[in-house]
């Protein structure tokens, strides 16, 4: 591999890639990507942690093992004059680059939407009870006499009626003999095994609007198409309803937002004794803090991505009051960590103090609260 240069530049000034022969090295190495695993016996966030890690490191020798082939580099050949630091670092990470390149390239890829399917919609084909019901001359005489004996009458509605005529069409069609279904289904498969029809999309073209009711005989018209529809649905014209027209209207916008609530992500019996799994609970902790803290103005800034609390300085400080008054906690010698480093009985003593102020068991002054939080519905913040 050390005939060649490591790196060959792109039309690009001082934008340097991974040599061709440099690529198969990678790729030929690539399989082992995904043998790599955890240590046993951890719990899942801990376990894909460490895959994350080995993985990372896994990357990084790999890299290393392809520039040994060249001992000593000197990465100021792909460098501009007076790089940056920026432009240092990526030049000593460009073997990395390609292997995440390289990795992102198996994995599949969204091919966006489909213009054709946003022009033209598929025309639905005919199943066989369908296609027997058009083309069978004495079907409509079958149904009416079905339709009857099972207790239909003209006053009906029509929403009544329609299932019972589809109802009736599947058990006429399974009342045929067999030889007659089975050309029936023969004659439906063939149909689908055409070249699928599309209907064409007739997009409206913007233009002055055209008051409709100035049109002369615009009121015939009207009846006439009733009368149409109403032939189409084998219905009497007096059960066609005319719509109103149209009228933009801004919709009212409901700007509320459901108070974070432990209670709802968690499982608890009468006694506000919490059952949830344990990894389960440590979760929904995680996630309650999280979203509570986001109504901490002062912790928050002004920042786009809300914040989130720095579980290492909270553990590492000697009290927790920087953050959360006392009160607000269960009693000594409970001590405010990360929910996923909490032991378990800590654990859930801490879900049921929650809970407790949730269901008003405990007094305002005592509910879990940050230092510093509002009062009110979490807003999601824009990220």
């Amino acid at each position: 591999m050390s005939m060649f240069e490591p790196f060959v530049a792109t039309k690009r000034p001082f934008v340097f890639s991974v040599h061709p022969e440099g690529v198969k090295f990678l790729e030929a190495r690539l399989f082992q990507y995904d043998n790599i695993e955890g240590p046993q016996g951890l719990s899942i966030l801990e376990y894909n942690k460490r895959v994350v890690e080995l993985r990372r490191e896994w990357k990084k020798t790999l890299a290393a093992k392809y520039m040994n082939h060249w001992p000593g580099y000197d990465y100021n050949r792909i460098l501009p004059p007076n790089p940056s630091k920026e432009q240092r670092r990526a030049a000593h990470n460009r073997v990395i680059t390609k292997i995440d390149n390289l990795l992102s390239d198996r994995r599949p890829t969204d091919k966006g939407t489909d213009i054709i399917s946003m022009l033209y919609k598929a025309t639905r084909r005919v199943a066989a009870k369908d296609l027997w019901s058009r083309e069978e001359p004495n079907y409509p005489t079958l149904e009416l006499a079905k339709m009857v004996e099972r207790g239909w009458h003209e006053g009906l509605d029509r929403t009544v009626t329609f299932p019972e005529q589809m109802k009736v069409r599947s058990m006429l069609f399974d009342a045929l003999p067999e030889s007659e279904q089975d050309y029936w289904e023969s004659r439906a498969i063939k149909t689908k095994d055409k070249n699928p029809s599309f209907e064409k999309y007739k997009p409206t073209k913007e233009g002055p609007i055209i008051d409709y009711s100035r049109f002369k005989h615009s009121d015939k018209y009207d009846k006439i198409w009733s009368q149409e529809a109403a032939d189409a649905s084998q219905v009497d014209i007096s059960q066609i309803i005319e719509l109103p027209h149209w009228k933009p209207r801004i919709s009212g916008v409901e700007t509320k937002r459901g108070k974070v609530m432990l209670r709802y992500s968690i499982e608890y019996d009468a006694e506000v004794n919490v059952l949830t799994p344990e990894m389960d609970l440590r979760i929904s902790l995680s996630t309650y803090f999280d979203q509570t803290y986001v109504m901490v103005p002062l912790a928050q800034g002004r920042v786009k991505k809300a914040k989130k609390p720095d579980w290492e300085r909270i553990t590492s400080a000697d009290t927790p009051a920087k953050w959360i008054e006392l009160q607000h906690l269960p009693p000594t010698p409970f001590e405010l960590m990360s929910p996923m480093l909490l032991k378990k009985r800590p654990l859930y003593e801490l879900a049921k103090w929650i809970l407790s102020g949730e269901l008003g068991m405990l007094e305002e002054a005592k509910h879990f609260k940050w230092l510093g939080q509002m009062e009110g519905s979490v807003i999601n913040r824009r990220r």
